[in-house]
């Protein structure tokens, strides 16, 4: 019987990947809050994810009409470092 190894990438995203490629292109700003908020770090079964305080939608508002303004409100707010174990 032969034996497996199974490698797997160490990025997962969570979100609508179609938006974060549209705005990765269009409006870098948008697609950066949206990685904030949706990529994810696996390894050794345990996946390591970013979760902002306050409302996404203010956030990604502010990064539209004023981007260095969603930055200060990303450090006023806080993020958490949310750990899930598999």
């Amino acid at each position: 019987m032969p034996i497996v190894k199974k490698y797997s990438y160490p990025f997962t995203y969570r979100g609508n990947i179609v938006l974060f490629i549209l705005f990765l292109f269009t409006f870098p700003p948008v697609a950066l809050i949206l990685a904030v908020k949706n990529l994810g770090l696996n390894f050794n079964d345990i996946t390591l994810t970013l979760e902002y305080r306050g409302s996404m939608g203010w956030l990604l508002f502010w990064s539209v009409l004023f981007f260095p303004f969603a930055i200060i409100l990303i450090l006023l707010k806080g993020v958490d470092l949310v750990e899930e174990h598999y």
